[in-house]
């Protein structure tokens, strides 16, 4: 298909792909707002760095608990759609949960990292719900392209939607105002999730759900399949390593934006607007490579452009400070520019392996083997730049750690490439 026609006929001759861009729009709305308020609003309700970083390990070890047995039930349900549906709801009571936290006297710092917590284990059992019903509603061969239209949906509203929260942030003159915006905030994002729901109840499979009886004997076999599905383990191995790299930084990059560079709302509204603009900007391209050459070796280019970002938080915050911030805007641009592969790839690398019978459960051993790294590797990250000083020599050596891991895992990727070939 040439691409000119692609672009033009695909959303209406395949109205499947139109309607996941609705998904999109609703639920990327949701986890963009979510995303640009939740580090703030655990800052304005008191959190030390520590607490920082259980932002990201409470939500992931409590999505490593629920994913497995999760799994075992998404895959012997009768209805998919609805397990969708409900997590969903389920996804929306827990923003809603999150933005109350202020009104908890005295314990509002803990309501909200539990709340936080109840979010993580929803929006687990939803991906396991919706990756697993996917197959159900669209082709194999339309995976790359319909992924690709709901990835770039997802990139447009993460250009628009940091800075409109960061400019609304700013321009609140007192805490507890912002307090009251944050709370505003969650509150919108639990409403467009509800309309997700709405629009997921549209959806109509194209292929059968088959149906089993949940007992020991059937958990048994599904687990023995698993163990012996090779190209599976290979691929989760790898994935896993992958993220143990890509996730070790998360909470030091923040704190490098906040402490070093010294970024307010509206500047760390921008980052947060380059990262999917540097994503969208390539995605047409990626997405025609993986036609042309696989999904796995674009995954390599992906690893080396995430090893440039500790250089290039080093560079920045050892540049006179009103340089670095805007060399550090500059660079963000160039190293994300193949970070849509980590959204467009690796789901499509993941169904390649399951066990179509089940794949809600391969699902769930996959994601739960993922929450391991994104809860603890932050934590180790800290601890690291606070063994090496806490200070700004503590956070460039560190940072070279990071560096070196990533380019040793970029030639892992283009090891597992080539053996695949």
């Amino acid at each position: 298909m040439k691409p000119n026609v692609f672009v033009n006929n695909f959303l209406k001759t395949n109205p499947v792909a139109a309607r996941y861009m609705a998904d999109g729009f609703f639920l990327g709305s949701a986890a963009t707002v979510i995303a640009s308020n939740q580090s703030l609003l655990a800052i304005r309700l008191g959190a030390n760095d520590f607490q920082l970083s259980l932002l990201y390990f409470l939500p992931h070890i409590f999505s490593f608990i629920i994913s497995i047995p999760g799994g075992f039930i998404i895959d012997n349900l009768y209805s998919r759609k609805k397990a969708v549906i409900l997590f969903m709801l389920l996804y929306s009571f827990g923003v809603l949960c999150v933005g109350s936290s202020p009104f908890i006297k005295g314990g509002s710092i803990i309501f909200f990292l539990v709340s936080i917590s109840l979010v993580g284990s929803f929006t687990a059992l939803l991906n396991i719900a919706w990756m697993s019903y996917f197959p159900n509603i669209v082709d194999n061969d339309l995976h790359n392209r319909v992924l690709t239209y709901r990835l770039r949906i997802l990139l447009i509203l993460g250009i628009l939607a940091p800075p409109g929260v960061g400019v609304i942030l700013v321009s609140i003159k007192t805490e507890h105002e912002k307090i009251i915006a944050h709370q505003v905030f969650y509150a919108i994002s639990a409403l467009l999730i509800i309309l997700a729901a709405v629009n997921y109840h549209k959806f109509r499979s194209v292929h059968p759900v088959i149906k089993k009886r949940l007992s020991f004997p059937e958990i048994k076999k599904v687990i023995k399949n698993l163990l012996h599905n090779k190209p599976y383990l290979l691929f989760t191995g790898m994935a896993m390593f992958f993220h143990i790299t890509w996730a070790i930084d998360w909470t030091m990059w923040y704190i490098g934006q906040v402490q070093y560079l010294r970024y307010n709302e509206i500047q760390l509204g921008l980052v947060s607007m380059i990262i999917p603009l540097a994503q969208l900007s390539m995605l047409k391209f990626w997405s025609r490579k993986n036609e042309k050459y696989g999904k796995k070796l674009p995954v390599v280019f992906c690893m080396l452009g995430l090893s440039l970002c500790p250089l290039a938080m080093n560079t920045a915050v050892y540049l006179p400070h009103s340089i670095g911030q805007h060399v550090f805007l500059v660079l963000c641009v160039l190293i994300f520019l193949p970070y849509s592969i980590i959204s467009l790839n690796f789901f499509q690398c993941l169904l390649q392996t399951v066990d179509k019978n089940n794949p809600g459960f391969s699902i769930s051993v996959y994601n739960c083997l993922m929450c391991l790294p994104s809860a603890i590797m932050p934590m180790i990250g800290v601890s690291i730049y606070n063994a090496l000083g806490g200070d700004l020599g503590g956070l460039f050596s560190s940072n070279i750690i990071v560096f070196g891991l990533r380019l040793f895992t970029a030639i892992l990727w283009l090891m597992y490439w080539r053996l695949s070939l």
